[in-house]
């Protein structure tokens, strides 16, 4: 056994990892990558097929990328978020609002505009920044005193608190309910799985084998007026654009996501994306010129946009949540209002990291 491997056996602890059955055997220890494929320990070579979950869009040892770590790196690695601003994190979020508002033909694609960023570290906590702000707008704009979030079936945002409470996935959160606080959900539209589909063979595509009637899209109507009804709307509905991750790679129906969010609008509740998986580039047709995440795609713009994984081509830790001047200004006034987002973490902005971004 390699000696790396023996001191990751002896004292390493894996996320998502039963290491008792991990314990049984020498792991693969990756040293080196290159492109599309890495190599472990013992000079075997392995493609990377998972793009090292999801983040590496552009391969290992991208050269734009390490020129440009390598580069900032003469300058400064990080500083403090809190208090101080730096040069590549103040460039990157130019570029996000940029990307994230794209120009039509005429003008602006989109009446809603998402302008401006908070950094954090990973999707989960990307993820919790959306929660945290739609909570605080929802009270702070009298859309409710208690804030609720409806989420999707199967839906998967995360493994921080926040974020699991709005997951649906009970193998992953069933040993931590008594931590989460309690968030609806509404069927998942996957059409191949669909209940209402009558047809033979049960397994068959529900768009092929039945006339759909958007039952789907209609739980999503009936959950926003059972609540609102309450007197308080949901404060946010939380989406997988186009396809659903770890729920098995589910890919939703043209014009559902578009269907949702006319409903939200009717209701005063905010829909947060989250592009975590589907943003910059991943679940976009090369065909859609400018169009850089699934929510566009389907011609909606939502009031959270979350981004992590590609953001940095797999090189560094860092994510975005950009959101509109509506909730942006909710949040401003006298130190003595406390109406300040309370909410940061140590590596926000992390100059290497939006260096890798913007490469």
């Amino acid at each position: 056994m390699h000696p790396l491997a023996e001191l990751d056996l002896r004292y390493v602890w894996h996320p998502f990892t039963q290491m008792k059955e991990w314990a049984q055997r020498e792991p693969i220890l990756i040293i080196e990558g290159d492109g599309a494929m890495v190599s472990d320990a013992h000079g075997r070579e392995y493609i990377d097929a998972n793009s090292s979950i999801w983040t590496n869009l552009h391969g290992h040892r991208c050269k734009e990328i390490d020129r440009a770590l390598k580069d900032q790196l003469k300058k400064i690695a990080h500083s403090s978020y809190l208090g101080l601003a730096n040069e590549p994190a103040s460039i990157l979020a130019e570029l996000l609002v940029k990307v994230a508002n794209p120009e039509g033909e005429t003008g602006p694609k989109f009446e809603r505009r998402l302008s401006r960023v908070f950094y954090s570290d990973d999707g989960s906590t990307a993820m919790e920044v959306a929660l945290k702000q739609a909570y605080e707008y929802a009270r702070r704009t009298g859309l409710a005193k208690t804030p609720r979030f409806l989420s999707v079936d199967g839906a998967y945002h995360g493994d921080t608190v926040g974020a699991v409470s709005v997951g649906h996935i009970d193998q992953f959160h069933k040993a931590y309910q008594g931590l989460l606080f309690q968030a609806d959900k509404v069927m998942s539209p996957a059409c191949y799985r669909c209940p209402y589909n009558k047809a033979r063979p049960e397994r068959a595509d529900a768009r092929t084998s039945r006339d759909c009637h958007w039952e789907c899209v209609g739980k999503v109507e009936e959950a926003c007026a059972r609540q609102a009804a309450t007197g308080e709307p949901y404060a946010a509905m939380i989406v997988e654009p186009a396809l659903q991750g770890a729920a098995g790679m589910i890919a939703h129906p043209e014009g559902w996501l578009r269907k949702v969010d006319e409903i939200l609008r009717r209701y005063g509740t905010l829909l947060i994306a989250d592009e975590v998986m589907t943003g910059l580039g991943r679940a976009v047709s090369p065909d859609e010129e400018g169009i850089v995440f699934a929510s566009h795609a389907e011609g909606v713009q939502p009031d959270f946009l979350v981004l992590a994984k590609g953001l940095t081509g797999g090189y560094l830790p860092m994510a975005a949540t950009l959101t509109t001047d509506a909730v942006y200004n909710a949040f401003l006034g006298e130190y003595h209002e406390s109406k300040t987002f309370f909410h940061g973490h140590s590596y926000t902005g992390n100059a290497l990291g939006a260096a890798a971004a913007i490469a």
